[in-house]
């Protein structure tokens, strides 16, 4: 995850409970709004070539709340991963515990039953994300939900909405495309990356 629920109270100044879970079940939501606006899934790119991948078939355990895998030595605690390839669990996870071949995921995010050939690269994300994310979470407490209208006028009273962009604030989504990719970078399209693409 780009930020966890500590980091985005801690950014925003709140000091009470009262939104903790709204704040986790937008975490993946916002997530992938970040990604999707990116075009990139922030994939671990080292000398030219993916970090760390762990491919072949992947048991998803619903109640449990794992993935067990042949190979779990290059993963740590705290590793953000993104999955392919799957019916039913594409996505970014983050890795909560490791037991043998075993993982374990935050409870933030929900996993489905599922065995599959698929593959798990390991997620960085810049740093600098941590503080947009949590304005965007702040974004979607407050209720302030895109608007088909942006300005209405009535006789002498008018209304305008602030300039929104894919459901944000544009003020909050421009600080994104610092990080904008030309065309969308994820596991797919891996091999058509430029070479000076990271």
């Amino acid at each position: 995850m780009i930020a966890t629920l500590a980091e985005i109270k801690t950014l925003l100044g709140i000091s009470v409970s009262t939104h903790d879970a709204r704040i986790q079940a937008l975490i993946p939501l916002v997530e992938e709004d970040v990604c999707d606006h990116c075009r990139d899934d922030f994939l671990s790119v080292k000398y030219g070539s993916l970090a760390i991948i762990e491919s072949g078939t992947l048991i998803f355990n619903n109640s449990a709340n794992t993935i067990t895998c042949s190979d779990t030595t290059d993963f740590a605690i705290n590793d953000d991963i993104r999955i392919y390839n799957t019916v039913r669990n594409d996505g970014p996870y983050r890795i909560s515990n490791i037991s043998s071949n075993v993982l374990t995921i935050d409870s933030v995010y929900s996993l489905v039953d599922e065995t599959v050939s698929a593959f798990l690269i390991k997620v960085e994300y810049p740093k600098a994300l941590k503080r947009v994310f949590a304005n965007m979470i702040n974004y979607n407490i407050k209720d302030k939900f895109d608007k088909a209208l942006k300005t209405e006028k009535i006789d002498d009273y008018s209304y305008t909405l602030s300039d929104n962009a894919e459901g944000y604030p544009s003020s909050i989504v421009n600080n994104l495309n610092v990080y904008r990719k030309p065309f969308k970078q994820d596991y797919a399209n891996y091999c058509n990356w430029p070479c000076n693409a990271y």
